[in-house]
Formats: structure tokens, sequence, C-alpha cells
């Protein structure tokens, strides 16, 4: 298509304006703080005639005398029209047609505004003033430059006609400059394609040169000794420029020469590929796993935030070893002795690392197997509670230590118990009670949380069954939190049907704890979260973040309960936490969904979150709680 030349642009534009200002002056709509006065006269002959006026509600803008009329506005089919002013608010003036003496009527006439409205008709010779126009003859407009012979149809359609073209033409034209550009975008895509393309080989081909010279293990694709060094040097540098922390993991697996001597090679290799695999899967993907022996792993962890963060990583690596492995119809058992060095507080040499993590590994097997160690003594002693809770962990609920901990959620205004939220304890061998959160962390990384979580479910439906059957009207429902891990279990829908079935508790009377985290995730998490829903047990958000949660993550689930921290109307961010509230507090008003105050400590923060018009709360300020002690329960 070939664009117009600029002066044919130009010419189109012209005649369109042209046509519009000879289009002839037609009477349009009645302008504001007018009365339009309509003159037919059969012979079409209005030269001199024009209007007398008096009022007090005029405004003509010349003055209006016998000898000097007040003259036509315009012409239309009708005959001639006057545009009278008057003041804003102005119902009623008087008026004479006449040209002369020759008057239209012998009679003065008056306008009122309640009686003909802003635009009215009068005929020769005719005292009548017409709210509507009479039928008359149409006439066309005289010579005088108020109109033209052609019809307005006859203008409007050409107008219409040129406008039409025009918009085609610049249509035509933004599509053939858009589709220019398009290929222009898709020629430079092509050649962003191909230099990619060329790229990614030339990487590939230093990636298999870099293998070649850092050597993979055949068995399970891992880097051999040689490859971790090169990627520990190169580790090293970058924490050095960002003052970051590594850790250097030992791994050398128990027991798997007694798998290799006694089934043979072909079963040692599986487990070695399997527990290969799992250290790979379980850790981040910047971190590296290297097989540097026959049983023996490293596992390099760059940027760690402190030795409990390593140790978690530890642990983690100890309980996927430490799973069965199944070949050839059975399932062979390994453990792990884990050593550990830490960049760059124990050593800033590689060599040496690697040396310090062997020499804790050593510390760690001596020690009994199956358990980790730090270089440095420092961080074995900060770790040390934590490892032997991990030590003791495997059957606490054979062994009668696990206790519970129910804290009421009362109705503020009568103290009503709505829900009892029962909490996980352990109990020391000193007599103390130690809470989930100081454990927790360490069932989730040895894998011990989904047998923890199972005895609590079903502990927790047992009491709320009691409950009910000694008084079903005013029984409480049970509350219990879930890890993000339990939830993420494709058994946990199981475990929470069969803990309903045995105690006989009704479903609407458990109710199960999300953390606002769980929100960001999907998977299997998501299937177990339906799968809940559909059971008919009640969802409670818990751990609400004012600066992260959004109301579409509110309206994803039937939620019944929102959990909110109290501590939050107090201090720097009370403002924002406060206008949380009350926008959850009105987004739930027209729902099933309720708002718990949590960790009410004082009489001033109830009463706050009462003005806040939440109607349920908990905390040690409402009721301190009871402790089911296992042994008590017998």
């Amino acid at each position: 298509m070939r664009h117009p030349h600029p002066i044919l642009w130009r010419a189109w534009l012209l005649c369109l304006l042209l046509i519009g200002l000879c289009l002839p002056s037609q009477a349009n709509t009645v302008p504001p703080d007018t009365v339009r006065i309509h003159f037919h006269r059969d012979n079409a002959d209005y030269s001199g005639w024009g209007l007398h006026l008096w009022g007090a509600d005029l405004q003509p803008s010349a003055q209006v005398s016998w000898t000097a009329p007040f003259a036509a506005s315009g012409q239309d089919a009708f005959g001639v029209y006057f545009d009278v002013p008057i003041v804003p608010g102005g119902k009623t003036f008087g008026f004479v047609l006449h040209r002369g003496e020759l008057k239209n009527v012998p009679n003065d006439q008056y306008w009122f505004l309640d009686q003909h409205g802003r635009e009215f008709w009068v005929l020769e010779n005719s005292a009548t003033l017409f709210s509507q126009p009479p039928a008359v003859a149409p006439q066309s407009a005289s010579g005088n430059g108020q109109g033209s012979f052609l019809p307005l149809w006859f203008w409007f359609g050409l107008a219409s006609s040129g406008l039409v073209g025009l918009i085609w033409w610049r249509l035509q034209r933004r599509t053939l400059l858009a589709e220019q550009r398009l290929q222009e975008q898709m020629t430079l895509l092509t050649e962003a394609r191909s230099e990619l393309g060329r790229q990614m080989d030339a990487f590939h081909q230093s990636e298999q040169r870099l293998r070649q010279l850092s050597g993979s293990d055949d068995l399970t694709g891992l880097p051999t000794r040689a490859g971790l060094q090169q990627a520990l040097a190169k580790v090293q540098s970058r924490a050095r420029r960002h003052d970051a922390k590594v850790a250097l993991i030992f791994i050398d697996l128990d027991n798997f020469k007694t798998i290799n001597d006694s089934e043979g090679h072909a079963a040692g290799d599986a487990v070695l590929k399997t527990i290969a695999g799992r250290f790979t899967e379980l850790l981040r993907e910047s971190d590296i796993v290297a097989r540097i022996g026959g049983d023996e792993f490293v596992v390099l962890a760059e940027d760690v935030a402190d030795e409990r963060a390593v140790a978690g990583i530890a642990r983690k690596l100890i309980a996927a070893a430490c799973t069965p492995v199944p070949f050839d119809g059975r399932e062979h058992q390994v453990g792990a002795s884990v050593g550990i060095a830490i960049y760059p507080s124990d050593s800033n040499d590689a060599a040496t690392l690697l040396k310090q993590a062997d020499s804790a590994m050593y510390v760690a097997k001596h020690a009994g197997k199956g358990q980790f160690r730090f270089y440095a003594e420092a961080a074995n002693q900060l770790c040390s509670k934590e490892m032997a809770l991990d030590r003791r962990m495997p059957g606490l609920a054979e062994r009668a230590e696990l206790a519970i901990q129910l804290l009421p959620v009362q109705q503020l205004d009568n103290g009503q118990v709505v829900l009892q939220e029962a909490f996980l304890r352990w109990r020391q061998p000193e007599g103390d009670y130690l809470p989930a959160r100081d454990f927790i962390h360490i069932a989730e990384s040895n894998g011990q949380i989904i047998a923890l979580g199972q005895w609590m479910i079903a502990q927790a439906c047992q009491l709320a069954a009691t409950w009910s059957a000694t008084n079903a009207q005013a029984a409480p429902a049970v509350a219990i939190n879930l890890s993000l891990a339990q939830l993420q279990h494709r058994q946990l829908t199981t475990q929470v049907s069969q803990a309903l079935q045995q105690s006989g508790l009704p479903a609407g009377r458990l109710v199960l704890e999300i953390p606002a985290a769980a929100l960001r995730e999907d998977g299997q998490l998501q299937i177990n979260l339906y799968g809940l829903q559909a059971m008919g047990v009640q969802l409670a958000l818990d751990k609400v973040d004012a600066r992260t949660l959004t109301f579409a993550q509110l309206a994803g689930l039937p939620w019944r309960w929102i959990k909110l921290n109290a501590q939050g109307l107090r201090g720097s961010e009370a403002a924002l936490h406060e206008q949380l509230w009350k926008s959850l507090l009105a987004s739930t008003a027209a729902s099933d969904a309720q708002l718990i105050a949590t960790h009410i400590d004082s009489p001033a923060l109830r009463a706050q979150v009462q003005q806040l018009a939440c109607r349920y709360g908990e905390g040690y300020a409402i009721d301190s709680g009871t402790l089911l002690d296992p042994q008590l329960r017998g």
C-alpha cells in the first residue's frame, strides 16, 4: 500500500474544514438561559420582521425598541427563529412580532415558562403559541447567507463519508506500520535466538571440557575430589568478596561396607546412587554435592547464616541417609556420620577445611554414629542441646514423654470458651516441659515431625470427643497447629480421617491451624488443604503478616478463623496493624469467618482489641491454660 502524498493529506483536511464551514446554520438545541421563538409566514418573506420585547426577565445583548427590533437569529424549514436571552431563572416576558407598524396580531403577547417551555412556534396572523411545531409547508432558507438550498442530510453525509475515509486510511496506515515493526522485531528475535543458540553451544562445550578436566563420578554423576577442590576455590573467592560463610560438610555412610560385602556390589551401587540423589534433591541449587571416595560424600553449602542453620542441613542429610533403600526386593539400611568445618572461622585454606571436616566426622562416628559434629568446640557446645534432643526424639510417644498444653479461645464479652488450642510439650528428665517451638525444627529436619503430628492429631481428637460426651452443647472445638512439613505430607488427610473415625469426633469440631506462609506453596500442600476442606474440618489461618497477606489469598479457602497477633497493635507499626484489623473485620463481616486476637498479655491490650470489635481472643491475660501430663492421663 502506498501512502498518500502529504499535500493530498492536507488538501483532504482542508476540504473537510470547508464543508464544515459551508454547512447551513440550522436550529439546534436551545442554548441555556435562552427562549427560542419560531415564526412562520406562508410567503416566506421575513424581511424587516423582528421582535419588540419588554419584561424584567430579559437580558438582550443590545437595546431593543420599536424602531430597532430584535432581529431573527436564524432560519430553518419552519421559517425564522429568534433566540431571546433571559436572566437565569427567568419565567416571563412580553413581545410583539412586527415589521414597522405591521403587527402579526393586534394584541400584545406574553411568554410564560410554565406554560410554553423554552421553545415555541408562532404562525402568521395567529395569537396561539404552539409548544410543538404545527404542520406547515417546509421552506428553504433565503439567500441571505443564513442557509443553503442543499438539505442538511446531504452535507452531513458528505462530511461523514470524508470522516470515514480518513479513519479508514489512518487505520490502514497504522496497520501497515505495525506490521513493519512486527517484522523488524521478528527479525531481531530470530537473530537473538541464533546468537543464544551459538552461546549455549559454546557453554555446553565449555561445561563438557570442565567436566573432563575436573572429573565426574561414573556411578553417581557427582563431581569427584578434583571437581570439589575447583568448586571450593571459586566458592571461597565469592565468600571472601561478600564476607559470607561457607560450610564444608563431610559425610561418611555407616554400615555401608557390610551391605557391599554381604549383598554384593550391585546392592552397594544402588545404595550410593539413591543416597546421592537424595542429597542433591534436599539441598539448594547453589550447594554442591561431591563423592570423593567409596562411601564418602562432601557437601559444599554456600552463604550459610550460622551454625544452627548448618546443623539443620546436617540433620536432613543424616535422615536422608538413614531412610531404607529398596533394591532387588529388599530394603538396605545405612546411616551417616557427619563432620562440619566453617569458612572462614575454622580456616581460610581449602585443604585444611577438608581435613578439619574429616576429623570432625570421625569424632561423630566414635560418639555413636548417626550424629554430626563441628570442628570448632564452641559450635558443638552451641548445638549440643539440640543434638541431645535429636538423639532422644525417636520414641517420644512410646515413652509417654509428650504432653498437651490447652489454651482456651474465649468470647471476650462473656468469657465463653469456643476453642481449646492444643500445643505440644515435651517433658524433660529434670521435669520441665519444652515448648514445641524449641524442638519442632529438629523434628522437621530429622523426619520425626510426621510421627509427632500424627500423635498430636489423634490425642486432640480423643480429648474433644471426651468433652462432647460430657456436655455436647457447650463443648468447645479443639484446634491444632500444622507445620509446613505436615501440610506437604501425602498421608495428612488419611491421618486426620482415621483420628476422627477412631475418636468419633465430628469433623466440624476439629480446627486445623494453617500458617500463612503455606499460602505461597502449591503442589501436595494445596491438594491437602482442599482435601481437609472437603472433609468438613474447620480451617484457621495462623501467623498472619500485615505486610504480606493479600485478600485474594484469604478468598481461596473458606476460612473459619483468622488469627492475628495482638502484639502488633502496639509499637512502631501499630497503625499498619490496626488498619489490617479493620480491613479484615470489614471483609469478613458478611462471611462465617471470625478473627481471633492472640498473645493478649494485658488488660489494656484486651480492651484495645475489643474496641476494634474483635469478638474472640486468647492469651495469658485471659487464661494461662491447662497442662495435661501424659502420665496423669494414663
